[in-house]
Order: structure tokens, then sequence, then C-alpha cells
């Protein structure tokens, strides 16, 4: 038995029927469709790529490329979450979305956030070219190596009958009270008290400084100097 149509008769009447619909849904809608040997375009005819869209495009499924370029300066935000370098990005983000990145990131300017949280327990986190906690909380400074305790800047000028021409650790009074003192406290695990090593001027040697056992409880007003601290000569930190 004959059939009525070959494969090329149903070939072009499949084709004449979609050109149909395609042409009415082009019509009516008003957009410029454009096929040629260099791409498909949607609303140019200059496609400059295989597929080229002038305006917004809507894919509700997901988009899979080599790579993407982005040459628009408008803001580019991605609703959910981003992953880079994983596929998994929701087993390492809360259920309010975010951005996951597997392995170091790159940043050339500044990160704005609400904390951080380091939770590596073998890295060391390195900051350059300094410091700022919370204003006058802690201040290092990367070019100097000055760190500032209570205050929102470390004294410039130099001490006199001191070796020190600016001071490496400067700890003010914390807090708006006119008589706020700076205190610097060492103290010590347990029963072991606090120490202060100070290197001599010969850079070779070493003087350590401690309060002595019981002298808190004492009258303190009675007592010198070398009735409260032991000082004595002892090998510089390596």
């Amino acid at each position: 038995m004959k059939t009525l149509f070959s494969r090329r008769d149903l070939f072009a009447v499949f084709a004449s029927v979609f050109m149909c619909v395609f042409m009415v849904g082009v019509i009516s809608y008003g957009a410029t469709i454009t096929i040629s040997s260099g791409g498909v375009g949607s609303g140019t005819s200059t496609m400059g790529a295989a597929i080229a869209a002038h305006g917004a495009g809507i894919f509700e499924g997901f988009v899979s490329a080599d790579y993407f370029t982005s040459t628009s300066t408008n803001v580019s935000w991605i609703m959910g979450k981003l992953g880079i370098g994983t596929t998994t990005p929701s087993d390492n983000l809360n259920k309010d979305g975010g951005l996951a990145v597997a392995g170091g990131a790159i940043i050339g300017d500044s990160i704005y956030t609400s904390y951080l949280t380091a939770t590596s327990t073998t890295a060391t986190s390195t900051m350059r070219f300094g410091l700022d906690v919370a204003t006058t909380s802690l201040s290092v400074y990367g070019n100097t190596g000055m760190v500032t305790i209570g205050a929102t800047s470390s004294p410039q000028t130099g001490v006199a009958n001191t070796q020190a021409v600016n001071p490496s650790l400067t700890v003010f009074g914390v807090g708006s009270t006119a008589n706020a003192t700076g205190t610097l406290y060492v103290g010590g695990k347990g029963s072991t008290g606090g120490q202060i090593i100070i290197r001599d001027s010969s850079g070779y040697g070493c003087i350590s400084l401690m309060a002595k056992r019981g002298a808190n409880d004492l009258d303190a007003s009675a007592l010198s100097i070398a009735d409260l601290i032991t000082a004595k000569v002892v090998a510089c930190p390596k």
C-alpha cells in the first residue's frame, strides 16, 4: 500500500506549520528575529555571536556555558545561592542564600559585612597596612607597626630621655570619663604572676620584671620598689 505522504512531504508540511506559527508570534509581539549564517538574533540583525538577544532574556531552567562575560556597568544580581568552585553551595550556606567559594578568593577592594568568622585552626590570617577595630578599641598601623588601644591615633612625637622615637604600644583610658586611666594588665594562669621582659640597650641581654608573691597582702605605702618587684637578668626570647 502506497503512503499518501513521503518523508520529504511530511517535513515540508511540518516546516510550513512551524514557520506559520513562528511568524504569527513574531507579528503578534512585534519582535524581530534574524537567522543567518552568523547566528540567530532576537531584536537585532547584527548578532556577533551564535545567539544574540537585544534586550532582556528569561530562562526558567539552568544555563550551561564554558564561561560568562559581563560588560555592562549596571548592577548584577542573583536571587538565591551562588557557588563558585562547588556545585553544592546550599551545604555551606544558610537558608536565606549567599555565596559559597570552594578555595581561595582574591578581592581587589574592600569587603563590607556584618561580621567575620574564621574557623581554621591551622591557617594564619594576615592583614597588611593596618587594622581598625571599633575605631577606638584597637588600631594597628601597617606601615609603622605601632599599636594603639583606646584611642583613634598613636602619638607621633618623640619621648624625651628615651631611646624610642615613637611608642610602639600606646594604651589610653577607655570611655568618656575625664579621668579614665589607660591600664596594661599582665597576668598569668592560676597562681602564676605576670611578667614584663625588657631587652637591654646592648641587644644581647634582657631584664625580667615580676611582682613579688604576697606583695598585695602588705602595706604597700611602707614598701620600696625593691620590696614589690623582682628584677633579674634573663635570656631574651627567641
